[in-house]
């Protein structure tokens, strides 16, 4: 007996599966023992974005191969989906979320990372801005809040029970009479969102900046959002009333600006470990979920090296509990987690590098991949053991070699940018048909329902000046 085998049956499983081996090689570059990125031909309809050009001195500093995003398990391909939608000309924000420590407070590499997005995808707004100032410690330099009344401030790595913290880590709350607030910021910005306790009595602008329509589409209890008739560097924001059980505490505000591209959120806060951040996590509706956030990068673990007691078992437990808590609450957000870079002890009246940071790194990263996130390896990016001291040398770091100046910040948003980039430019240039099959294959890639899709469309019709369709689609 003659058995005839058809063999179509079988050409487009394994079509798909070199497309995905070959996809998922692309964009995870790093293999088992080191990686260099080839530069590829883009697909489709999308051009590639140009790199970072480092100036020679710093060149030398990056360790190119190793500068890299890596995404076993493609957490990252709907973040680089909407990316793409951008470059292709869609309408559309896309809202990164970066939470750190003292590395991320300072407000400079996360201003670098939005000087890059806003280039190349476009520019939404600045973001979070966070009453850092009130909180008694040190604000970026691009914004400020203020308040004439009395208030009190927490923040959380001082707040041990969260109970007067958001998701933002910071927490305001007025004593003084009706709650008001200024805000500036140098960009300017034409709609603000203001992240509230539910019972918190609205903060609003003047009547005179109002649109005259005000909608509550996309607002929750925890954020109410107001759109501005014109664009404005200043805004002054009153209490109109008081609800029965006042609670006049605020976490933070979101300034937008256009009506697409990128929104890059940055959550920083001085001294800050994993064990800080895991308390944000678990805050119901007033989480990360206010800033609809695309992705989220994790910048933590200093804090985490320092003193005699350091245990790396005790590392894996806070880290993977963290991780943990993230997939949990913040489910099918790509997360992106970087390493801490080298820094130093003081030790006999000398500063010698840390010798808990190589083991705390391979902690981050191995709780990294077994969770499904994405890493990006800074400590080996930039020079690994003994690089802090050439780093003070050229004057990127500070005199402690753990915190860094404008430039060694700078210079970190330029490798990740560039990381993310090279990563990016991998992706597109496979076909887009390819991609959308590999991407259904995907470990945990179930869609996940969009609770703000009535916001987005909301704002893309109040950006289009369609003010009819938004009356007539509520009637």
């Amino acid at each position: 007996m003659t058995i005839t085998v058809d063999k179509r049956k079988f050409l487009i499983p394994c079509i798909l599966l070199v497309a995905g081996t070959a996809l998922f090689g692309a964009i995870s570059p790093v293999g088992r023992g080191g990686a260099e990125v080839e530069d590829r031909t883009p697909g489709d309809s999308v051009a590639a974005v140009p790199r970072v050009v480092f100036e020679e001195a710093l060149a030398e500093l990056v360790n190119d191969s190793l500068n890299v995003v890596v995404d076993r398990d493609g957490a990252l391909h709907p973040f680089l989906e909407k990316l793409t939608a951008l470059r292709e000309g869609k309408s559309g924000v896309v809202n990164i979320l970066h939470i750190g420590d003292s590395h991320v407070q300072a407000g400079f590499w996360d201003d670098r990372m939005r000087e890059h997005f806003f280039r190349d995808f476009g520019n939404a707004g600045r973001g979070l801005i966070l009453p850092h100032r009130l909180t008694g410690t040190n604000e970026p330099r691009d914004y400020y809040i203020r308040t004439g009344v009395g208030y009190e401030g927490h923040r959380t790595t001082s707040n041990q029970s969260g109970g007067k913290l958001g998701f933002t880590g910071t927490g305001v709350v007025f004593t003084g009479g009706a709650p008001d607030v200024e805000i500036w910021h140098k960009g300017g910005f034409d709609a603000v969102t203001v992240h509230h306790h539910p019972a918190a009595p609205f903060l609003a602008p003047p009547d005179s900046l109002l649109l005259d329509m005000q909608c509550a589409m996309g607002d929750t209890q925890y954020s109410t959002t107001y759109y501005l008739g014109r664009t404005v560097d200043t805004l002054r924001m009153e209490a109109l009333f008081a609800p029965a059980d006042y609670v006049p505490l605020y976490y933070g505000f979101t300034l937008h600006g256009g009506p697409s591209g990128v929104m890059y959120h940055a959550v920083g806060a001085n001294s800050a470990a994993f064990e800080h951040f895991e308390r944000q996590t678990t805050i119901p509706d007033g989480g990360a979920a206010a800033v609809l956030p695309d992705l989220i990068i994790v910048s933590l673990g200093t804090n985490n090296c320092f003193g005699r007691n350091y245990r790396s078992g005790a590392l894996r437990l806070v880290v993977e509990r963290f991780f943990g808590a993230m997939a949990e609450n913040y489910p099918g957000i790509p997360v992106l987690v970087t390493t801490p870079r080298e820094s130093c002890n003081l030790s006999g009246g000398r500063r010698v590098p840390n010798p808990n940071i190589e083991d705390a790194v391979a902690v981050i990263r191995e709780s990294a991949q077994e969770a499904g996130f994405a890493y990006w390896d800074l400590y080996n990016a930039a020079g690994g053991r003994g690089i802090a001291e050439t780093w003070y040398g050229m004057k990127l770091s500070g005199r402690d070699r753990i915190h860094l100046t404008e430039s060694g910040y700078r210079l970190v948003g330029d490798m990740l940018y560039d990381a993310l980039i090279k990563y990016y430019n991998s992706y597109i240039s496979v076909p887009e048909d390819i991609r959308a099959r590999v991407n259904v294959l995907r470990p945990g890639s179930a869609p996940v329902r969009d609770p703000y899709d009535s916001f987005r469309r909301y704002s893309r019709l109040l950006a289009a000046g369609d003010l009819y369709r938004i009356s007539r689609d509520l009637i």
